[in-house]
C-alpha cells in the first residue's frame, strides 16, 4: 500500500492529464476517441481507489495518534475554550510591561513558547507571545449566511446514480423465443393439421393423409432512440456516464420490445399477441363475445378454469399467466 504522500501525488498526476485530455479535445473540436474514453475510465476507477487509500490511512494515523496519547482529552479542551474566552490583549500587554507571567494570559504565554520552540522560532523571552488557538473561535458547516461560516468548504461527492424503477420484463421467461441478427424477410412454415391415421381392415387400401401447411411472415420493424452526451458532461461527470445512458437505452428497447409484443398493431409497430387475429380468446363469465361481459370485468374462479380448460383445449403448455398488478390483486383477494 502506498503511503499518503505517494498518493496524492499519483492523483495530482491523474487530474492534470485529464485537463490535458480536455484541452485537446475541446481544441480541436472533436468527439472523444474509444482509446480516450476507455482511458478517462481507467482514470475515474483510479481516483475512486485512491480516495479510499487515503481514507483508510488518515484513519490509521488518526487511530495511531490516539493510541501514543496524542490527543486531547474533552476535559482538557472544555477548560481551554474557558480560558480562551477569559483572554484579554490588555491584560497580556500589561503583564508583557510589568514582566509578570500569571492568570490566564501567562499560561497561555507558555502554550505560545512552546510552540514557537516546537516550529524552531527564536522569539524575545521579554515579548509577548499569543498562541495560535487564541484567535480561533467557533465555526459550524451551516452557520453564517449560506454556509460563509465553513460550510462553503465543505466538498460535495457525486455518488452513483439512484435509477428509476422500471417494469420487469418478463417474456423471456415465460418461453418466447428470440430470433437474433436477421437480415431480410423471414417466412416460417406452420403446420396447421394435425397427424391422424384411419383403421382399416387385413386387405384393405389405407386412405392417405397429407399434412397442411402455412406460413408466417416477418418483415423488419424500426426501433430507436437516442441521447445527446456532451464532452464536457463526459470529462466532467464523477460517476460513469457512459455506463448509464448505454443500460438507459438498452431498457428504452426492452420495455418497448415487451409492450408491442404483448399488445402490439400501431403505427409502425409490430402486431403483439392480443392483437394476433389467430389468438384464441376466453371471456370474463364464459361469454362467446365480450358484448356480456366487457372488458374489465371482476373476474371469479371459474374464468381462470375456463382459461386453462382453453389452453389445454387447444394442446397447449400452460406453464404461467401474463397478468398486470390489478389483476393479481383482484385474484388474491377474490374468495
Amino acid at each position: 500500500m502506498k503511503n499518503i504522500k505517494a498518493l496524492k501525488e499519483e492523483r495530482g498526476h491523474l487530474l492534470d492529464e485529464l485537463a490535458g485530455l480536455q484541452t485537446v479535445i475541446e481544441r480541436e473540436a472533436r468527439s472523444m476517441s474509444e482509446l480516450e474514453t476507455n482511458r478517462l475510465n481507467d482514470i475515474e476507477a483510479r481516483l475512486s481507489a485512491i480516495a479510499n487509500e487515503v481514507e483508510k490511512l488518515d484513519k490509521l494515523q488518526n487511530l495511531a495518534a490516539q493510541a501514543a496519547g496524542n490527543s486531547v482529552s474533552r476535559s482538557e479542551e472544555k477548560e481551554k475554550s474557558k480560558m480562551k474566552d477569559q483572554y484579554s490583549f490588555k491584560r497580556a500587554m500589561e503583564m508583557a510591561i510589568s514582566g509578570r507571567r500569571d492568570g490566564v494570559e501567562g499560561e497561555f504565554n507558555a502554550i505560545a513558547a512552546e510552540e514557537y520552540q516546537r516550529s524552531g522560532v527564536s522569539v524575545s523571552a521579554h515579548s509577548i507571545k499569543i498562541p495560535s488557538e487564541v484567535f480561533k473561535r467557533d465555526m459550524t458547516a451551516t452557520g453564517g449566511s449560506s454556509g460563509s461560516e465553513g460550510g462553503v468548504n465543505i466538498q460535495t461527492s457525486v455518488g452513483s446514480i439512484i435509477d428509476v424503477l422500471l417494469p420487469r420484463t418478463v417474456l423471456r421467461g415465460l418461453g418466447v423465443q428470440q430470433l437474433s441478427n436477421l437480415v431480410g424477410n423471414l417466412d416460417l412454415p406452420t403446420a396447421s393439421t394435425l397427424p391422424s391415421a384411419g383403421w382399416n381392415t387385413e386387405n384393405g387400401t389405407a386412405t392417405e393423409k397429407s399434412p397442411a401447411f402455412s406460413k408466417v411472415t416477418f418483415s423488419p420493424k424500426r426501433l430507436a432512440a437516442y441521447i445527446q452526451v456532451s464532452n464536457q458532461l463526459m470529462l466532467q461527470s464523477s460517476n460513469s456516464i457512459d455506463a448509464y445512458v448505454r443500460n438507459w437505452l438498452l431498457q428504452a428497447m426492452a420495455q418497448s420490445m415487451e409492450t408491442v409484443a404483448i399488445k402490439g398493431g400501431g403505427s409502425n409497430e409490430p402486431i403483439g399477441i392480443i392483437a394476433n387475429a389467430n389468438v384464441n380468446v376466453v371471456f370474463a363469465g364464459g361469454a362467446t363475445s365480450n358484448a356480456t361481459n366487457a372488458n374489465g370485468a371482476a373476474p371469479v374462479w371459474a374464468d381462470v378454469v375456463n382459461l386453462m380448460k382453453a389452453v389445454e383445449n387447444a394442446n397447449g403448455e400452460g406453464v404461467a399467466y401474463l397478468t398486470n398488478p390489478l389483476v393479481k390483486a383482484k385474484l388474491q383477494t377474490t374468495p
